[in-house]
């Protein structure tokens, strides 16, 4: 699980330069997630980081470009 988020971008990544005038909206956020308690142990939690990437080839997907985490396509001549 440790190399999930790594693992999102690296696809990402790969998507952006196949599929040309992808836009990118990356949203970072932590949560607690519960731990499962042992016998006679308190429940405790963690926080745990997720991230979602949004991509999309029409630019009105997501409310607005001037976003935090908003990315615009990559040019033209990547490869």
């Amino acid at each position: 699980m440790g190399s999930a988020i790594n693992k999102c971008i690296t696809v990402c990544e790969i998507l952006k330069r196949k599929v040309p005038g992808l836009h990118q909206w990356n949203c970072i956020e932590s949560r607690s997630q519960p731990v499962k308690a042992g016998a006679g142990k308190e429940a405790a939690s963690r926080m745990v980081s997720t991230m979602t990437i949004t991509l999309s080839t029409n630019q009105d997907a997501m409310a607005r470009i001037d976003a935090l985490g908003y990315q615009p396509p990559l040019a033209t001549d990547v490869e």
